[in-house]
Order: C-alpha cells, then sequence, then structure tokens
C-alpha cells in the first residue's frame, strides 16, 4: 500500500511541475503578447485576463494553425513552392489563423478589449516564429 501512495505522490509531482512549466510558459506569451498588443490599441482588466486571451486564442486557432503551417512547408519540401514564397504562404496562413483566433478570443471574453490592428500584429509576430523551419534543407 505504500509503494502505490509513493509512486502516486510521485506521479502527482510530475504532473505539477509539468503545469507549472506550462503555465510559465503561457505567461510569457501572454506578457510578450500583451505588450505588443498594447501600443496598438489593447486594454484589458488584469494581467490574467491576458493570459487566458492567449490560451484561448491559442486553443481556438490550433486547428487552422496545423493546417497553416502543413500546407506550405509540405509544397515547400516536395519541390512545388520555392524557400521564400513557400515562407511568405506560411507567414500568411499562420498569420490569418492566428488572428481569428485571437479575434475569436476578444469576442468572447468581456474582459479584454483588442482593436483588430492589434490582434494582426499580435498575430503576425507569432507567424514569424515559423520561419525557422525554411532555414533547413528539405529532406527527402
Amino acid at each position: 500500500m505504500k509503494d502505490f501512495w509513493k509512486r502516486l505522490g510521485g506521479k502527482a509531482a510530475g504532473m505539477l511541475l509539468l503545469a507549472a512549466l506550462l503555465l510559465a510558459v503561457l505567461s510569457a506569451v501572454g506578457f510578450l503578447g500583451g505588450g505588443i498588443m498594447n501600443f496598438f490599441g489593447f486594454q484589458y482588466d488584469h494581467i490574467g485576463s491576458v493570459i487566458l486571451f492567449f490560451i484561448l486564442g491559442g486553443l481556438i486557432s490550433f486547428p487552422l494553425n496545423a493546417v497553416a503551417e502543413a500546407v506550405p512547408k509540405l509544397l515547400y519540401r516536395r519541390g512545388r513552392m520555392r524557400k521564400v514564397p513557400a515562407a511568405v504562404f506560411c507567414v500568411a496562413l499562420d498569420t490569418a489563423a492566428t488572428a481569428f483566433g485571437l479575434w475569436m478570443a476578444d469576442r468572447i471574453m468581456g474582459s479584454v478589449s483588442a482593436s483588430g490592428l492589434s490582434v494582426w500584429v499580435a498575430a503576425f509576430v507569432f507567424a514569424l516564429f515559423e520561419l525557422e523551419d525554411f532555414r533547413k534543407k528539405p529532406t527527402e
């Protein structure tokens, strides 16, 4: 019986550590995105609203972002598009998908108010992080 509680305690500690790490990463994204969006008219009640805004926006845009990132990378790796047009296409699709998620989160949440410009700028900045995959050589 003691082994059961010892194993359960170890698993619970690991899950708690993972949850804390995830919250730290999401908070950093919230601070970065909120700071950028603040210059363009983003308003919020408290910092928890900003973090929740980006979590909700990320969850809403996740399926769209998966497709928006996969299609240009696939076209590039298959040789159907050159590197620069594929990278631009990826950033454009990813920006639109992320902007949609953030726009929906803004509509759902009453504690934040995001202007259209702030949503598009934040979505564009987040989309720029996807360019790393295009710096690598395509593999067959």
